[in-house]
């Protein structure tokens, strides 16, 4: 199975913001170029987590595919992060995309599951 994504959006900008002393609310100072490297080196690391994540539901499909909603994200986090309560199935994605937000890795996963579920859907259809 290959993956092909379609984003073509270019973040020319990003805005300066610094929390006010007193209330603390963001204030906007300023705005500055994007670094096209290292948005691309983020696109390029993040498709590459998305393949390990569509890699690795394929295998696992069978406990995956039985379960619904949060219950298969949260499986399908805790087989790829290890917690302190938590030893994961594949901790290799721990290692090879180490300091990940947390926001992030939710997200890939959710895209990854789509991916799979999509596929396997549209496969049973065929």
């Amino acid at each position: 199975m290959d993956i092909h994504t379609c984003y073509v959006v270019d973040i020319k900008r990003q805005l300066k913001a610094v929390p006010d002393k007193k209330t603390q609310e963001l204030q906007v100072s300023g705005n500055h170029r994007v670094d096209g490297r290292l948005m691309q080196t983020t696109a390029d690391l993040c498709l590459e987590a998305l393949t390990f994540c569509v890699s690795v539901f394929q295998r696992e499909w069978d406990i995956l595919g039985g379960l619904s909603g949060v219950v298969r994200k949260r499986t399908a986090d805790m087989m790829l992060h290890s917690t302190r309560d938590n030893t994961a199935r594949y901790p290799e994605f721990d290692l090879l995309f180490a300091n990940m937000p947390a926001y992030t890795r939710r997200t890939i996963i959710a895209k990854a599951l789509g991916i799979v579920s999509s596929y396997r859907s549209n496969l049973a259809n065929w």
